[in-house]
This record gives structure tokens, sequence and C-alpha cells, in this order.
């Protein structure tokens, strides 16, 4: 039942709390940009309409929206839909859910690091992986899309690095560079966004209704002028995108081309050696 609810993937809250008009002070269990999963301080029922306000502590700012109970557990969990988020609240939000996004990739390198150590092998691909997985999951959750893809240049060719989602394209897989969106961001090297498939003349529309896709933004990936990649986000839904997302996505595109530096230095100084 929990999971048939959910749109939106979450990131865990780390004992963060917040309060609502009548479950008092509740601890938030996971947080996305969609809803929250709550430890109700009071029992709730399905379809209850429900005020937040949470303290994002990391950030010293706080965030409030309006929503309703999507579902309830026995244990006293409750999963809380977001219906209406005011702009400057929707910022702080996924102002607090990329800091967590970067400290998630921090401590994902350090394990994959600590662990290629321990087996005496490189650990540079790896660690890129690793923030890739993890880059690609969190662009999906802060942007409310149904997938997310990394494709990074591998010699003349330019290959799905990670993913996130139904919506996203197969590992391995290259972006369509001879037509649609990915052409146009590639050949103009600048953000492509597609507000709804079926009226924009850009896409490839039989495409995308094959694979259900009505929204996108495609970011590439630059470094010094030249294109290392691209960073998309997709959605079953027409006019999900906004120029909040275009924003997290640039900073997103920023890391991931860091990340990606440092693989190539390490490789380069292993040829070297």
């Amino acid at each position: 039942m929990m999971n048939n609810q959910r749109r939106h993937l979450r990131l865990p809250a780390r004992a963060l709390e917040c309060t609502t008009d009548h479950l008092k002070r509740s601890l938030i269990v996971n947080l996305s940009a969609g809803g929250i999963c709550l430890q109700a301080g009071a029992p709730v029922s399905v379809s209850d309409p429900i005020e937040v306000r949470c303290d994002l502590a990391a950030l010293n700012s706080f965030f409030e929206a309006t929503g309703e109970v999507a579902w309830t557990d026995p244990s006293g969990r409750a999963g809380v839909r977001f219906l209406n988020v005011p702009g400057l609240s929707r910022a702080r939000l996924i102002e607090w859910l990329f800091h967590n996004a970067l400290a998630e990739c921090a401590d994902a390198s350090a394990r994959v690091a600590g662990a290629a150590a321990n087996n005496g092998i490189a650990c540079a691909e790896l660690e890129l992986d690793a923030v890739l997985h993890l880059m690609a999951t969190r662009a999906q959750l802060v942007t409310r899309a149904d997938g997310a893809a990394i494709a990074l240049a591998e010699g003349n060719a330019m290959l799905c690095r990670a993913r996130s989602g139904a919506a996203a394209p197969e590992l391995g897989v290259r972006p369509d560079n001879g037509s649609g969106l990915s052409r146009e961001c590639l050949r103009t090297g600048g953000i492509v966004m597609c507000a709804d498939s079926e009226t924009d003349s850009r896409p490839d529309l039989a495409n995308c209704r094959s694979l259900g896709i009505r929204s996108a933004i495609l970011m590439p990936l630059q470094q010094g002028g030249r294109i290392l990649g691209l960073l998309g986000v997709l959605s079953k839904r027409a006019y999900v995108f906004d120029t909040y997302d275009i924003d997290t996505l640039k900073r997103m595109a920023a890391l991931i081309v860091a990340a990606s530096f440092v693989e190539q230095a390490e490789a380069q100084r292993n040829l070297a050696a």
C-alpha cells in the first residue's frame, strides 16, 4: 500500500522534526519534493488535510506546506502528499535536498575509496560511478521527475553511466544525438527544456509517445567549452519543470563535471606511471 502511494524518491531526514496543525510535533522519517513520511504525534486518517511547518536546521531556515494524508500504517507512520508549497518554501526545500545530496555523495565517495584501498585497486572510476548514481537519484528527487540519467563521453561515443527511475534510459545506451532534444543540446551547448512534447516541434514525437514522456530538461556537462556529457530529467506529465529545477540541475552539472575531471586526471596519471 505504502509503495503504491509514492511518486517521489525520499531522502532520509536525519531526525528532522515538523509541526503540523493537529499532530503537534512529529518526527519526519523521510522527505521529498512531493511529500513527507511522518512518525505521527497523534492518530490520522487517509485524506485528512494537514498544514506543515518544518525547521531546516542545516540551512537555518524553514518551509511551510499544505497537504493531505495519503496513507497510514499500524506503527503510527503517515505519508503526507504536498498539495501546495509556496515559492519561497519550495526553494528552501530544494536547497535542503541538494545540501543533503552533496553530503551523501561525499559519504559514498569516502566509502568507495576506503573499500578500494583495502582491496588494493584504483578507486577513481568506482568513486565516479557512486557519485553519478547518487546525483541521478537526487536529480530525479528534487525535480519531481519520473526519470533521470547522466551520459558521459567515452572515446567517440557518449554512454549512459547512471540512471534513476522507470522513465530513464538503460545503462550503456547512447543518447540519440541524431535528432530531437539531445541533438539540440549537443548542437547548441545550451540547456534544452521541453514543457510538452505534444506541442514542441523539437522532440521525436513518436519516440516520446512510445516512452510516455511529456516533458524534459537536458543539461550539457561542459568544461572549457567542450561538452563532456549530458544530464537529463524526464517526466510523464506536461509542464512539470520550472526555473528552480534548471538552477538545481546547473549546480549538479558542475559537480558531475568536477567528479569526471578527477577520474580523468587519475587515469592520465596511471598511464604516465
